[in-house]
């Protein structure tokens, strides 16, 4: 009897240190990806001038890019499947 409580203690912490193992590698794994992945990205993208969204600082009145008009029949959008 006793030895089976002892097996179930050891087996329980043997899981709760190894949650927290997980827990650490996964967050040393997620912050090199993260800042290795977007921090480079980003440095590279500043160095070439790249702007991934089509904003500029300050104040505007709204961001709403207008599309030029398309002069199409509806029958041209009829059984496109």
């Amino acid at each position: 009897m006793a030895g089976k409580n002892v097996a179930k203690r050891a087996y329980g912490g043997f899981l709760w240190l190894s949650g927290k193992l997980r827990d650490m590698i996964n967050f040393i794994i997620l912050s090199a990806v993260y800042f290795l992945g977007i921090g480079l990205t980003s440095v590279f993208a500043k160095l070439f001038g790249k702007r991934f969204l089509n904003v500029k600082k300050g104040r505007a009145r709204s961001y709403w890019v207008k599309k030029p008009a398309y002069n199409e029949k509806k029958e041209d959008f009829l059984n496109q499947f």
